[in-house]
Parts: C-alpha cells; structure tokens; sequence
C-alpha cells in the first residue's frame, strides 16, 4: 500500500509524503503524514500526542512545527484523535482553547478539507498532518501556495517550550 502511494505520488511529479506506519496502532485507515523534508519517522503515540497538543515546537533538526488539523466535526478528524492519540476530539479542542486564551500558545491550522490539509503538509515546511489512505493514493499535486500557518513563538521566548 505505502509503496503504491509512493509511485502514485512519483508518476505525478510530487515528493512523496511521509506516511506514519507503527504496528502497535491500530489499521484505522488514517494515516499520518509529514512535510517530505522531514527525517522524524517513526513517530510513536506519545510524539504525536506531544505534537498536537503543540507542547513539541521544534522537530530534532531545529525546524519548527506546523501542525495542521481538520475541523472538530470532521470525521476524520475524530477517527485521527481516537485512534492514533487516544483522546477525543473535544479534549483535544479544550487544550488548544487554554493555550490561545492564556497566552502560551497557539492553535494548530484548521484546514476546510483533507486535500487541502494534504497541499498544506506537502508545501509547508516542518508539516505535520493526517489524512485518510484513500485520500493519498487518489489525490493529485498540490496547486498554489501554502496557507499561512498560525503565528509561533520568536526563537528567544522561552515561556512556550
């Protein structure tokens, strides 16, 4: 399968994402993806939980992290947050509000839909995301620019590592 999405992406003139893939995670049909720069594969369930409550900031080469999500109500966007961070959507939602709201944080990326979460990742550098399997194999490269990504912290404030 990974190895079809990986032709697929090369028969069309893209880099090739990153697929997340662990064993000990269940076969779900969503699978994470990151920016095809990025050398931080595998990533276990507590990476991932550190990424997207946004307590990771910088990947171990120092480039910073952009996360992207769908929207709360997004059944993907479910199916990501129970099956590959083991919490649900609303929780999730809770901590990125405490963030904004105290000032320590900010926010991943909402994206309106999967094939454009998918472009962002694939443009953005440092991106992170998730998308279905089917989702990969049948999309085609990305078009336009990148979204801007929510504001990060200036290298030199520490409050938010």
């Amino acid at each position: 399968m990974a190895l079809a999405l990986i032709l697929t992406a090369v028969l069309a003139g893209v880099k090739s994402p990153r697929l997340y893939a662990s064993e000990n995670l269940s076969d779900d049909g969503v699978s994470v993806l990151v920016h095809p720069e990025l050398q931080v594969l595998p990533l276990s369930r507590g990476d991932l939980q550190a990424i997207f409550t946004m307590r990771k900031r910088r990947w171990d080469e120092k480039t910073p992290v952009r996360v992207f999500v769908l929207p709360d109500n997004h059944a993907l966007h479910r199916a990501f947050c129970k099956y590959k961070l083991g919490v649900y959507p609303y929780v999730l939602r809770d901590h990125w509000n405490r963030l904004t709201f105290s000032g320590t944080g900010y926010p991943p990326t909402v994206m309106e839909n999967a094939e454009k979460l998918r472009d962002a990742v694939l443009t953005t550098p440092g991106a992170i995301g998730y998308i279905t399997s089917d989702a990969l194999l049948h999309s085609h490269p990305p078009s336009g620019p990148a979204p801007r990504p929510a504001p990060q912290p200036v290298d030199g404030d520490h409050r938010h590592e």
